[in-house]
């Protein structure tokens, strides 16, 4: 597993973390971990959040468009290939 170092973290920041930690029973190393971990995973679930958007966006432009259908679409560039299925 990869590993990171951070460098000029205050003394006072160290002691919030170390509070946080203490508060929790766990290693100063394990709550940055955490901290990182959850502040990776909001960055993705935003942007899991701007997809659905824009998919309600899509959704919503292409509202009363014919769409055809892709079973059809397929069997008719299949048989112009000559395949069998």
């Amino acid at each position: 597993m990869p590993n990171m170092m951070v460098r000029d973290l205050s003394e006072e920041t160290l002691r919030r973390l170390d509070r946080r930690a203490a508060a929790k029973g766990i290693t100063r190393e394990t709550e940055v971990r955490q901290i990182l971990t959850d502040a990776a995973a909001e960055d993705e679930a935003e942007a899991w959040a701007r997809v659905e958007r824009l998919a309600a966006i899509s959704r919503r432009m292409a509202e009363g468009k014919p769409y055809s259908n892709s079973e059809d679409d397929l069997a008719e560039v299949r048989a112009m290939r000559g395949c069998d299925k």
